[in-house]
């Protein structure tokens, strides 16, 4: 008994603990799903996104940066051009052109001499073989006294001739021997700065050499530095891999595997919507976005980043051929509200050629802005005055319409007594 008894107390002690805790908590909470996905919405990190973008672009810019240091230290070879001015060599160039221009002045000078003398000396050695013969009709030769004095004349010319001869032949001679000197200075020169190109050489060679010992040791460092982003980059790479980020088992959007783009509308034109050239230039944006996507579609499967970029791309198509349906759409829209107007159009032109009037008004509700139709074949381009009729003559009052660019200011002058401006009141243009 004494057992049972203890065993019904601890019993009565549990039930009472127990009681107490579920009076303490009565109410347990639910979970809530929706509860759950809104906390994930509003704790969405972008930072991880950032920081990826921001990799890539250091990237990048560090490889660019490198190449353009590497150029241009190419290219910053200093090249001192004072020691090729002497002008002593500058001289002596000169004065060998000179020398030349006068040798061969002189010796065309020398030709034409020579050419002369042969010519005279033949002319005249003629004239006294031919005086030496004797003559058929008298049958004598001249005689010696007069052979004597054209002989003489050709001695004389022979010594005028060959005096001149010599001479030029003195000149042609000297001017050679000073362009053999000039010849010797030149060489002279040329051994001088062979021997400077030389140097020359052989300083850009070792400048060279170091060039390219830099350019290694840059090229090593640039490697080194890409293995470390590339290894920092996968490190990155792992947080596409976070499953609450987005469940990518399923496809996001519908209709992004293609793009579905309709033809430019002339209604766009005419309605002074967007013309043709602002419409192929949307194309060409539409284009480029997806040669980029197309680029991105060659990420392996394997990279984390993969699947991200494929929504990105079905989502971006979708995107446009949702508006290309919403602007085609529109207008299909404007052309049928146009084909009304057109019809309004065709039966207020018949009333007012019906009246003989030019126009009439459309809308008075707002006296400072009332609104007229007139005839296409009507050019306001002058100030009129103008009466309103209704019906066939039953006056209502005067109007002054003034043109102001495209749309015409109306001021009401008058107003029939007991009378108001209505729609379809008619006004016709006063004649000159």
């Amino acid at each position: 008994m004494e057992h049972h008894r203890e065993m019904k107390n601890e019993i009565s002690s549990k039930d009472y603990f127990l009681k107490r805790q579920l009076a303490d908590y009565e109410k347990p909470s639910i979970y809530s799903l929706e509860a759950e996905f809104a906390k994930t919405r509003r704790n969405h990190d972008y930072r991880p996104f950032l920081v990826f973008f921001g990799f890539i672009a250091l990237l990048g810019l560090s490889t660019m940066g490198t190449a353009q240091y590497l150029e241009i230290k190419s290219k910053q070879v200093e090249i001192d051009i004072s020691d090729f001015e002497d002008l002593r060599l500058k001289e002596t160039l000169s004065a060998a052109a000179e020398i030349g221009d006068e040798l061969n002045k002189k010796t065309a000078e020398l030709d034409t001499l020579k050419t002369s003398y042969q010519t005279e000396i033949g002319k005249l050695k003629r004239e006294i073989t031919r005086k030496s013969r004797i003559s058929p009709e008298t049958g004598k030769g001249s005689q010696p006294r007069d052979l004597s004095r054209e002989r003489k004349r050709l001695q004389e010319l022979e010594k005028q001739y060959e005096k001149k001869i010599a001479q030029k032949q003195s000149e042609i001679t000297r001017l050679r021997k000073d362009a053999k000197l000039s010849d010797a200075d030149i060489e002279e020169y040329q051994r001088y700065y062979q021997l400077q190109l030389r140097k020359q050489k052989e300083s850009y060679e070792t400048k060279i050499k170091d060039l390219k010992k830099v350019s290694a040791e840059n090229s090593s460092t640039l490697k080194q530095r890409q293995k470390e982003i590339s290894s920092q980059l996968n490190q990155l790479m792992n947080v596409f891999e976070d499953e609450q980020l987005i469940d990518l088992s399923t496809p996001l959007a519908s209709g992004g595997d293609s793009l579905v783009l309709n033809p430019y509308r002339k209604e766009l034109g005419q309605e002074d919507v967007l013309n043709s050239s602002a419409f192929r230039s949307i194309r060409r944006k539409i284009d480029q976005l997806a040669a980029i996507q197309k680029k991105l579609r060659n990420i392996p499967e394997t990279n984390p980043a993969s699947p991200p970029l494929k929504q990105t791309r079905a989502l971006t198509f979708s995107i446009i051929n949702d508006y290309e349906r919403l602007w085609n759409a529109l207008t299909d829209r404007i052309t049928r509200k146009n084909n009304q107007i057109n019809l309004y159009q065709h039966g207020i032109s018949s009333f007012l050629k019906d009246r003989h009037a030019t126009g009439c008004v459309l809308d008075s509700r707002q006296p400072e802005k009332i609104t007229l139709y007139y005839l296409p074949n009507w050019d306001p381009d002058y100030e009129s005055i103008v009466e309103l009729y209704r019906e066939k003559k039953e006056y209502i009052g005067k109007l002054k319409l003034t043109p102001s660019g495209s749309s015409i200011q109306v001021q009401i002058l008058e107003v029939a007594k007991g009378k108001n401006i209505r729609p379809l009141d008619w006004f016709r243009l006063p004649v000159d």
